[in-house]
């Protein structure tokens, strides 16, 4: 997302708010794709669509690279978040259903773990390769590693669930199914949660190189170190005290991050910053997950996942359009300011709503 940002702004002089539909083009893709993903993980197969998703998301960065048109980009950000969605709510899915139910929450950190330190530290070695490459060898290595996933993916054993043969294949019983009430309270939450973080990881790159105080790859290999650090302990803080101590301290970190952002002035507050923003995010993502799908049986965690990553993609997406627009209009600084109202809306939503739900931890145990 951020290095497709900065391929739009530096190569083709492509403005903020083309390089916030790019990212939002993506993710409202992958909110389109998910529901019909979740349906068909519930009811058909749990491992089709994984290698549907993954040869896809290796021909894709082949074709960035021989492309140079931004309608053409932009219509292929419509694609790889149809590829996307495919991957990533099969590899859920399939995770939930090994887990053990008292420790769900402690299980999803360590599956969540390795999915939030790549998206962590690929943005430090992407930027690394574009400073010393170019923009086709990066996408061509992306294409090369995504392959790898593929070959790998040969050896996931998967749980099929029963009664596929008898599922309904109507419209009217599709469409019924593909919203899971169960995972809405979490899902809710996160999906306000994740707009200033779509901000952040679409622009970061950018304004950090604008006010010259540190690099994009300096604040996303400080926030791997910081995100897989609280991974490790929130799923256990979530199994025996519930998720109210991560979302209250998600919220708080988040939120001090995006201040010392807006009032940047230096490299110790830009790597301070990027700390708590790894905290935030870290402990946040898997206890919400979680908790979407902990109270779900086998036959319906398909739908589980599908439900809250679309709350995911649609959350990171219009942070990044929304934010585009913004930093046009106020600029970066206050752009980090308006963010901080959704964190505020995220919090109202858990404490008013999603923590009273049967899906808390507490009420589920």
């Amino acid at each position: 997302m951020y290095r497709l940002s900065l391929f739009l702004l530096c190569i083709w002089g492509g403005d903020e708010a083309i390089a916030g539909v790019a990212s939002g083009l993506f993710s409202v893709s992958s909110l389109l794709m998910r529901p019909i993903v979740g349906w068909v993980l519930d009811n058909k197969s749990r491992k089709i669509l994984l290698f549907f998703g993954l040869t896809g998301l290796v021909v894709l960065p082949v074709l960035y690279s021989a492309i140079n048109i931004i309608a053409m980009i932009l219509l292929l950000r419509l694609f790889h978040g149809i590829f996307w969605a495919s991957t990533t709510t099969s590899l859920n899915t399939n995770a939930s259903d090994i887990i053990p139910k008292e420790r769900f929450g402690e299980g999803m950190g360590y599956f969540g773990l390795t999915a939030t330190i790549s998206l962590s530290i690929a943005p430090l070695l992407g930027l690394t390769v574009m400073d010393k490459f170019s923009f086709n060898v990066l996408f061509l290595s992306s294409a090369c590693i995504i392959a790898l996933a593929l070959i790998l993916a040969f050896n996931i054993k998967v749980k099929e669930t029963k009664h596929k043969k008898h599922a309904s294949t109507s419209i009217k019983t599709i469409f019924k199914n593909i919203i899971n009430k169960d995972a809405l309270p979490a899902s809710a939450v996160m999906f306000l949660f994740l707009m200033p973080y779509g901000a952040v990881t679409t622009f970061i790159a950018v304004y950090s190189e604008q006010i010259q105080v540190g690099s994009g790859g300096l604040f996303f290999a400080v926030m791997a170190i910081s995100t897989g650090i609280i991974r490790i302990v929130s799923g256990k803080v979530s199994d025996k005290k519930g998720e109210a101590p991560i979302v209250y301290t998600g919220v708080i970190c988040m939120s001090v991050s995006l201040i010392m952002l807006a009032k940047l002035s230096s490299p110790l507050i830009f790597i301070v910053s990027a700390l708590l923003f790894g905290v935030g995010f870290g402990g946040m993502a898997p206890t919400m997950q979680a908790m979407a799908m902990r109270i779900s049986p086998p036959e319906r965690r398909g739908s589980a996942s599908s439900t809250y990553l679309c709350a995911f993609d649609l959350g990171m997406g219009l942070g990044g359009v929304i934010s585009g627009y913004l930093v046009r209009w106020f600029g970066y600084s206050h752009m980090y300011k308006f963010m901080i109202l959704a964190l505020l809306f995220s919090f109202l939503v858990y404490f008013l709503w999603a923590r009273k739900t049967p899906s808390a931890f507490k009420k589920a145990s």
